[in-house]
């Protein structure tokens, strides 16, 4: 189970009983075994994204425990972390897409310019001497 199905999971648990969760319930509520430092983990990152609320326990070696909000509801509502995790994903595929697009248009150009370099004194001089020989034969018609 990755991080997310754990939040995730944490936040349904929330939103179903609308109770307190304290840091070890979260294996029963997981299903899986949770450490402690995981579980503060969890509920920190929970706590940073303004999900849920904390509880102070008043101890200076309080033990963690968070509660449902509403905030809680609506970030289930809106998918979760799950949805988080799969815009990030979406982002970063349009991103890479992006960023093959701009190579792919940049190797195309290098092959341009390359060409352009070796051709352009060429046509610069053939153009230059057919300019020269209309204006000499401009003038030749002037001057008959």
């Amino acid at each position: 189970m990755n991080e997310s199905e754990k939040l995730d999971k944490i936040i349904e648990h929330l939103c179903e009983t609308k109770k307190r969760i304290i840091h070890w319930d979260l294996s029963k509520i997981l299903k899986i075994q949770v450490t402690e430092k995981e579980a503060r983990y969890l509920f920190n990152k929970l706590l940073a994204d303004q999900v849920v609320r904390k509880i102070n326990t008043g101890s200076t070696d309080e033990v963690i425990s968070i509660d449902y909000s509403h905030q809680t509801q609506k970030f289930r509502d809106s998918g979760g972390y799950q949805q988080l995790l799969e815009e990030a994903e979406i982002n970063h595929q349009e991103k890479s897409r992006i960023e093959n697009i701009k190579n792919k248009k940049l190797s195309s150009e290098t092959k341009l310019i390359s060409w352009q370099v070796k051709t352009f004194w060429w046509i610069f001089i053939i153009g230059f001497i057919g300019g020269l020989c209309g204006i000499v034969s401009l003038i030749i018609q002037f001057l008959d």
